[in-house]
């Protein structure tokens, strides 16, 4: 970097200025002044190969990494935020060479923190100005504000912004735009920017559909490797070298599911129809139960998926911890850290009281219970809420943010995630900063669901942690940071990808993560880091996240469905209801001359604090007698968890309790285990089951939610 007097400039090739999209999409250019304005400085940035003018006394000039410049004011300036020149992730390409629908895309791949439909309204309004002007603005009242402009040089797309809604940072930014130009050194694509060193991730929207295609086609093949017992060789030689890997991390993660398939091929049980009239008496049984007053919010026919209503077969193996991949070997090694922003309250930073829309609520998913937390550091807050987490398609809307001290480890949270993003974006305009994406698929609630994790505001990036390798709870994969200035703090969430959507994930079953009723509507400390190997904490597990669901083998019309009959009365997707309601079942026994009789859902957990466990149970019945339900270990039931009753007949609540008396307790010893739900009555919702060594823990008195407690008003 340089600063020039104006003079020093003279001569110099004016290239590449601003390109802007009118209301009709017309590309347009911004004119370069062609002198500073009195008293300026000029400022080049040799990795970025460009140069613009700035006031002399009002900032300091900070350079980061790959040619990002930020000018941050000082007490005497009269601005408020910094002005922030940085190139954005995604370079053009062939597929999409529209600014519109490039900028479209990279919204919604990237995930950058800006509603995209405000930033769809924002592009629609880019304008040409009287002096010199293209604006790209979202609304004041939007959680991140960003008033700047967009320019290209090449496949390279920058921009020059700010989060400020001060009247003089924005005349500011469009003086500054009216400076800037492109030397004819300037890379002119991602990986020049980054050259020598390769680029860390994916560098267009191309490669982005690309990587998506990858991990369709994984799951495709999973599935006929699940479904037929044969390896799909024909699909396999049309796949990519990653596609090839990513099939071959889902056979490791859902190893257990594989045995399962095979040995149920080995026996197959009889089709079982099932019929529109058991969908109408499904339907009816509940409007009778809620006396006509609730209406089903969403189609609510049972899911007939193949594995929905397979009855349930003695295949188990006598070895639970059998075919279960392992975390790989820890990463050693840090890059150089990064430039630190100014620091800034978190408290402040973190929760700035926006109203928690009902539509990210809407949207959410759950997850098994197989992620550990990514921050070890017992006793730190983490903080739910930020009106920063809602707007980025929802996908962030059940994030959490844990406090932590810049230089803290950060770990891999379950096994098997592969790297497909890595950034050292350091910034200073409430975007990630530094972050790692990571992706992982797991085959849970009936569905192959391909879970997306991302780190951010890292202040360094583990040297190992390169695209295309894979990580686990116990890789050391960054340093938490405070990049994007928005206070030291690891950033982390979970959504699912379906189809080209979304959906945020609540990270409840996150293991040392125990919300209590204000994750994640309200802004604050929703709960601390705990021992996530202590099983005094609690494991929660959501009703919908199972491995496996069987029908009734007796009563193979008898099984598990997934139900939002009523409205937002389920933490997860939707509770599983114990159906059909009508005919009354009676009850279907366990008992020693025949355990598998009941309808029944698996749940895998890795117990790493061997001892007795005592259940809790999130659940609704219908009246006295279809209230119950029976639970065991690695298929055997439990007489000391069998019988378990005593929910209310109107609302959802958490019981721990039998019909003998004791509270349901087992013993589970350290390793893999299978926890097993049978529905001994019809009638019987469940919505979560919690674990703890803690035999004093009440969920209700700790405000674990139960069945969408809090979440709507």
């Amino acid at each position: 970097m340089y600063r020039r007097n104006k003079w020093t400039r003279i001569g110099m090739l004016a290239v590449m200025c601003l390109l802007f999209l009118t209301r009709s999409g017309e590309a347009q250019h911004v004119q370069a002044q062609e002198e500073p304005y009195d008293g300026w400085l000029s400022y080049t940035s040799e990795k970025g190969g460009y140069f613009f003018d700035y006031p002399p006394v009002s900032f300091d000039v900070i350079e980061g990494p790959h040619g990002v410049t930020v000018l941050r004011p000082d007490t005497a300036s009269g601005t408020d935020g910094d002005i922030i020149f940085e190139y954005l992730a995604y370079e053009l390409d062939d597929v999409t060479d529209d600014l519109v629908a490039w900028f479209d895309l990279y919204i919604d791949y990237h995930g950058e923190p800006i509603d995209p439909k405000a930033s769809r309204a924002v592009i629609a309004r880019l304008q040409k100005a009287e002096s010199q002007q293209a604006i790209i603005e979202t609304p004041v009242t939007s959680p991140i504000y960003v008033y700047g402009y967009l320019f290209t040089n090449g496949k390279v797309v920058w921009r020059l912004f700010t989060n400020s809604t001060n009247e003089t940072d924005r005349q500011l930014v469009d003086q500054i735009a009216g400076t800037v130009q492109f030397t004819m050194h300037a890379p002119l694509s991602i990986q020049e920017l980054y050259a020598p060193d390769p680029v860390p991730g994916i560098s267009s929207v191309a490669e982005m559909k690309e990587f998506h295609r990858d991990s369709d086609l994984a799951k495709e093949a999973y599935r006929i490797r699940a479904d037929t017992g044969e390896t799909p060789a024909e699909l396999l030689e049309q796949m990519s070298e990653r596609a090839k890997i990513l099939y071959e991390l889902a056979l490791k993660n859902n190893a257990s599911s594989i045995q399962a398939y095979d040995a149920r091929r080995a026996s197959p049980p009889p089709v079982i129809e099932y019929t529109d009239e058991m969908y109408q008496s499904y339907l009816k049984s509940e409007r009778d139960y809620a006396n006509g007053t609730l209406v089903p919010t969403v189609d609510d026919k049972p899911r007939l998926e193949s594995r929905e209503f397979r009855q349930f077969l003695p295949w188990l193996s006598s070895d639970p911890s059998s075919n279960r991949s392992l975390v790989p070997s820890t990463y050693s090694g840090f890059t150089t850290s990064l430039p630190q922003p100014r620091s800034s309250d978190a408290a402040q930073a973190l929760c700035d009281g926006a109203p928690f829309p009902t539509r990210i609520i809407d949207r959410r998913r759950g997850m098994p219970t197989r992620f550990a937390p990514p921050i070890r550091v017992i006793g730190k807050p983490i903080r739910c809420g930020s009106e920063k987490h809602i707007i980025v398609t929802g996908r962030d809307g059940y994030a959490i943010d844990i406090e932590a001290v810049i230089g803290t480890n950060v770990y891999g949270t379950t096994q098997n995630e592969y790297v497909y993003e890595r950034y050292g974006e350091w910034t200073s305009g409430d975007g990630y900063g530094n972050l790692v994406r990571t992706m992982v698929q797991f085959d849970t609630g009936g569905v192959m669901r391909e879970y997306h994790l991302i780190y951010a505001h890292l202040s360094s990036i583990s040297s190992g942690v390169i695209t295309g390798t894979s990580v686990g709870p116990s890789t050391v994969i960054a340093q938490s940071g405070n990049t994007g200035n928005v206070g030291a703090h690891l950033h982390f969430a979970i959504a699912t990808k379906e189809g080209d959507e979304y959906y945020p994930v609540d990270l409840s079953p996150l293991k040392g993560f125990t919300p209590d009723l204000t994750y994640p509507k309200h802004c604050t400390v929703c709960a601390h880091v705990e021992n996530h190997t202590d099983g005094h904490r609690p494991l929660i597990i959501e009703a919908n996240e199972f491995k496996e669901s069987y029908a009734g083998y007796t009563y193979p019309s008898h099984y598990w469905n997934c139900s939002q009959y009523w409205g937002d009365k389920h933490t997860g997707f939707c509770y599983r209801a114990a159906v059909p309601l009508a005919p009354e079942w009676g009850f279907d026994p366990i008992n020693t001359s025949n355990s598998y009789q009941s309808p029944r859902m698996d749940y895998e957990l890795w117990i790493s604090d061997a001892g007795i466990y005592r259940l809790w149970v999130c659940g609704m019945g219908g009246s006295s007698d279809d209230d119950s339900l029976h639970m065991g270990v690695d298929g055997i039931p439990k007489f000391s968890a069998d019988r378990i009753d005593g929910f209310h007949t109107s609302q959802w609540v958490w019981k721990s309790q039998t019909m003998d008396g004791p509270y349901p307790v087992f013993y589970l010893s350290t390793g893999y285990h299978d926890i097993n739900v049978w529905a001994r009555e019809n009638g019987l919702r469940i919505d979560r089951v919690l674990l703890t060594k803690d035999l004093n823990f009440n969920p209700t008195t700790a405000q674990v939610r139960c069945a969408g407690e809090g979440l709507y008003p």
